[in-house]
């Protein structure tokens, strides 16, 4: 007969199965967490990844593609930008890495922990180098994007991370990565599993005695036990449920910070190339409006920042998709209609609409005026209505609508580059002027400076007004450049004691807004005395009525003018003979070779003759040898200027 088991042998079956079940609960729920946390991971993994591309930006890739190397200052505003974003993120790094020539890993730009920004060790700086590391190098050669659930370590820790490749429209390749230090994710998990079993596990063993010897309560104490089992799981899914929701909602709103523009709460320049890229989009209008600037100057910034939000919200009125493109731009979108095709037409009662409104800051009211350009096709849409805008602007159009013979490739490319880049400039106060002296020949002292303009690039790079004064002329920006110029000159030489001169040309005296503003500089500045407006011969002359006009109201507040480039032109001697100048400077093409050339000798000779029976000085152009400084001496001209005596420089 088979022997029954005992009630101990019960009580130690019942003991072992609880505790392997307790075991078996611990291990599950753990792998659970395990599981779900990984995929709250890669999401976020994702999300960073993405936002972090735009922070950064293709363009700036392309740059360092180019040969860019960044200062020290710059790149630890990048180093800051992304560590603001890993912070908001809840990310250890985020960083941005290419493939040099030599196919070594290298960083184009890195966030940081607090510790590393205030004690600068293991701070990674520009193009700092990264051992090679498979997984990157796979990432960057392939294009496809990789997880490392590795957990490798290196100098900084051990992480799970994600590296996202991107190719920038030049074919630059870059690569996104993206860190999160998964052995603390771990422990936190193991930690929060091993309480509730060591829980379970200390309440059991404190009850067993009491379940020895009070047998009938054993199925209770379980079905409490069973109770709090039941309660930490469920506080552990709450957890993890609030946890996902925390991360999703602070991906959203880090998401929507990099794609809506936060002045007017319109979507941005980023979002606008998303939508391009993905939705049907069959027409697009830039709307650029006319004198902002003034605008801003006039109410202040305040008042342009609300001038702005009143455009956006006018807009959006009008059922197109809307953006601001930056500063004074906006961009409406229009989908091809079911019963017919996109015309320029379909945006003329926005824009007429735009000019009649009335709009109202600080309770002055007034109309706007825009320059439109609208690009009708399914490619290039934003690149052919930028074109278009440019255009409308250079001719004094309102609106323009795009063709292709507008322009070929390769000069629009050069075209837009140049005026943004002037743009740009102007805006960051990159447009600056340089000086040359002007000497008297028989002192050696300087008397003079002449004022030229130069644009500084982002580098650092001089760009000399031959390079983009001609488009400027093309554009707006050309009475900008004149009156900023006019502006940085006045204020260096208001506490000096030496003239200086200024070019003017034909189009910066027939506008009466850039004339009014010089008055009002040079009499704030109380430089009228001092200064010296030179006008082109070959530009000005012909425009005779004008420029005497100028000549005239300039004299009367105390200026002086000179006659640029002499000699150059036609009529010279007929048309200025009629005009009240004070200097003529004699143009450079006869003063280069006068040492050595006696026919040009000559000319120079009957130019300074003429101006001493006028009443007027003269000034010697491209004095570079000292053999044409002897000669220009000789020949009795009153001032000199040329690399001999000193280049162009600031002050």
């Amino acid at each position: 007969m088979k022997k029954k088991p005992t009630f101990q042998l019960k009580i130690f079956l019942a003991v072992t199965f609880f505790l392997g079940s307790m075991i078996s609960v611990g291990l599950y729920q753990y792998h659970i967490e395990l599981h779900e946390i990984d995929e709250v991971c890669n999401s976020k993994l994702k999300t960073v990844a993405f936002v972090a591309r735009y922070a950064i930006g293709d363009n700036f890739h392309d740059q360092i593609a180019a040969g860019k190397r960044l200062t020290d200052a710059e790149d630890l505003q990048n180093i800051l930008a992304l560590s603001n974003l890993a912070e908001e993120s809840n990310v250890k790094y985020i960083y941005s890495m290419i493939l040099d020539e030599n196919n070594t890993l290298r960083f184009t730009a890195s966030s940081a922990t607090k510790n590393e920004l205030m004690t600068g060790n293991k701070l990674t700086r520009f193009y700092d180098s990264y051992d090679p590391y498979p997984k990157m190098i796979s990432a960057l050669k392939s294009g496809h994007l990789v997880y490392d659930f590795e957990n490798d370590t290196d100098q900084w820790g051990s992480y799970r991370s994600i590296f996202v490749p991107y190719t920038t429209k030049n074919g630059v390749r870059y690569l996104i990565g993206v860190d999160i230090d998964s052995l603390s994710l771990q422990a936190k998990v193991r930690e929060m599993v091993w309480i509730e079993i060591g829980k379970i596990t200390f309440l059991f063993l404190t009850l067993l005695p009491l379940l020895l010897l009070y047998r009938n309560y054993f199925y209770k104490i379980n079905r409490r036990l069973r109770a709090m089992v039941d309660k930490a799981t469920h506080k552990l899914s709450y957890m993890n449920t609030h946890l996902e929701s925390l991360v999703n909602e602070k991906s959203a709103q880090i998401l929507k910070q990099a794609l809506v523009d936060p002045l007017t709460e319109l979507p941005n320049r980023i979002q606008l190339q998303q939508d391009l890229s993905m939705n049907g989009f069959k027409g697009i209008a830039i709307i650029n409006i006319d004198n902002f600037k003034e605008i801003n100057d006039f109410f202040g910034i305040s008042g342009g920042d609300n001038l702005l939000r009143q455009v956006a919200r006018f807009i959006q009125k009008f059922g197109f998709k809307s953006y601001r493109l930056n500063g004074d731009e906006f961009v409406i979108l229009k989908n091809k209609p079911e019963d017919g095709d996109i015309t320029e037409n379909d945006f003329y009662p926005l824009l007429q609409a735009i000019q009649e409104h009335k709009f109202t800051i600080e309770s002055e009211i007034f109309n706007l005026n825009v320059t439109t350009g609208i690009a009708i096709g399914e490619h290039n849409l934003l690149r052919e209505a930028d074109i278009a805008m440019h255009l409308a602007n250079q001719n004094q159009q309102r609106v323009l609508v795009y063709k292709q013979e507008y322009e070929t490739e390769q000069k629009s490319k050069h075209y837009l580059a140049i005026s943004q880049g002037i743009r740009q400039a102007l805006r960051s106060s990159r447009m600056v002027c340089h000086y040359q002296p002007i000497i008297n020949p028989r002192t050696m002292q300087i008397v003079k400076y002449e004022s030229l303009v130069r644009m500084i690039l982002e580098d650092g790079t001089v760009v000399l007004p031959g390079d983009f004064l001609g488009i400027a002329q093309k554009t707006k920006l050309y009475s900008d450049i004149t009156k900023e110029v006019v502006r940085q000159s006045c204020e260096n030489f208001k506490d000096r004691s030496e003239e200086f001169s200024i070019n003017i040309s034909v189009r910066d005296i027939l506008s009466s807004d850039t004339v009014e503003f010089i008055q009002d500089i040079i009499e704030k500045t109380g430089t009228a005395n001092r200064i010296v407006f030179e006008i082109l011969e070959s530009e000005g002359i012909e425009n005779y009525p004008q420029v005497s006009q100028f000549i005239t109201k300039m004299k009367k507040q105390g200026a002086k003018i000179a006659i640029d480039d002499f000699g150059s032109g036609y009529a010279s001697f007929e048309n200025t003979l009629r005009l009240n100048i004070d200097y003529l400077k004699i143009d450079g093409s006869l003063i280069k070779n006068i040492d050595t050339d006696e026919r040009q000798s000559i000319i120079v000779q009957t130019i300074i003759e003429f101006a001493h029976k006028i009443g007027a000085k003269t000034i010697a152009e491209f004095v570079s040898t000292e053999a044409i400084a002897d000669k220009v001496e000789k020949l009795g001209i009153d001032f000199s200027q040329g690399y001999y005596y000193g280049k162009p420089e600031p002050l």
